[in-house]
This record gives C-alpha cells, structure tokens and sequence, in this order.
C-alpha cells in the first residue's frame, strides 16, 4: 500500500491511448465527443482498479463525473464482488451536465463549444441510461465540476473544456424530485454521500442554503435549450 494512505484518490478517467485527437475539428463541435470516445473513459477506470489492486490500495478509489452508463456498471460490478478485486473501495459521481444533457444540444456551429466538457456530453441514450443509473441508486452522489469560463475562451483557441455547474444546483434539486427521488435521497446525492467520502461530517455544517439565491448568473454563457428546468 501507498503509505498505508486511507483517504479519498480521485481520478479523471479518459485513458490517452484510445483518444482519437485527428478526428477534433475546430470547425464543428460535435468532433470533441468523436476525439474523446466512451471506451477510452471505461477502459480507463479498468486500469485504476486494476492499478489499486496491484499496489494494495487501501484508501477509496472515487471515479470522478463518469459519463456512460458501462463505467457505472463495472464500477458496481466491483463494489459487489470486493474479494474477486482484493477490496478495493471505489465510489463515483456524476455531473448534471452529463445526467440531464446530450449530444444533440450541441450547435454545429462554433456555439456548439459551449458545451465543451471532459468527457463529452455523450449521446441521449448513454445520457438516459446515466440518469436511470442515478434513479436505481448505482451512482454515490453529484459533483458540479463548476469551470465558470468566460465566453470568449470557450468559442476561441484553445476552446477551454468546461461548463459553469452552481447556477444550475437549484434545478438539479428541482429536476431529481420531479424524478421522484425522495427528498432523503436527493440529500445523500447532493450533500451527505460526498462528506463521508471525504471525511467532512464533522467539519462541514449544513444551512438554510438562502446564499444560494445570490449565486452568480452565468446564463449569459450556456444557450437557452439547455438549462436545467
């Protein structure tokens, strides 16, 4: 084991050899998802498990805005068969943008690089699948991954990856009930599973949340179809 560490490793999955760089055009948007495809975020997490269990991992491996609904079931395949995968602890979450939006919000056009995420935003069935994930309670909880941008480097070179997430926090609550998550559980998604896996009970106290009325709009950023309603 690495310095008998116990604590959370979080990683970004998208394993290098399998990205298909030639294939991104500046010219259209929709070529990002095509150079960065799904097999290269799950064979990826493969080989953090199989990294873990090489070198004894003792502390919690946390898979970070999976993407595909694949990498979620491998993920639970592990968690279920620990002695198989000398128990090795992993947790994942996912992100609203790739919970709730797809491919085919995407504008052709250079617009289209507002949505510009890593990993892609994939197609409207990997993102229905991913959501289903959520609903049956195979994914730990959800992460903004907030990259609040400025316009004007997300649509020029080098066509910054990242979306800003905390304006969208309250309709992602809105959303999940609509879903019919109980409110308990939208609690653990968005708040409590996150502090135990980090260890944060103690040191992190929950309030009214009325500071979330000031968060800062970033709306002028993201294109009117793809807010979170």
């Amino acid at each position: 084991a690495i310095n008998n560490y116990k604590g959370p490793l979080k990683v970004h999955c998208e394993k290098e050899d399998l990205m298909k760089s030639p294939l991104f055009d500046s010219r259209y948007p929709l070529t990002h998802g095509l150079a960065r495809p799904s097999e290269a975020e799950l064979e990826s997490i493969k080989d953090q498990v199989e990294l873990a269990w090489d070198c004894s991992f003792t502390g919690v491996l946390h898979i970070a805005h999976v993407s595909i609904p694949k990498s979620v079931e491998y993920i639970n395949s592990v968690k279920k068969n620990l002695n198989e995968f000398h128990n090795v602890r992993i947790f994942c979450e996912a992100t609203p943008h790739h919970l709730f939006w797809n491919n085919e919000l995407i504008d052709w056009r250079r617009e289209g690089f507002l949505l510009k995420v890593n990993p892609p935003v994939r197609s409207s069935e990997e993102q229905i699948g991913l959501l289903r994930c959520l609903i049956e309670g195979k994914i730990d909880y959800i992460s903004t991954d907030h990259a609040p941008h400025e316009r004007e480097k997300k649509l020029g070179e080098p066509y910054l990856s990242g979306i800003p997430g905390l304006q969208q926090w309250p309709h992602v609550h809105k959303k999940l009930n609509e879903l019919g998550i109980e409110k308990s559980r939208i609690d653990e998604l968005v708040f409590f599973n996150a502090l135990k896996l980090y260890g944060l009970e103690e040191y992190v106290k929950r309030t009214d949340n009325t500071g979330d009325l000031n968060i800062q709009d970033y709306s002028y950023l993201l294109p009117k179809n793809v807010q979170i309603n």
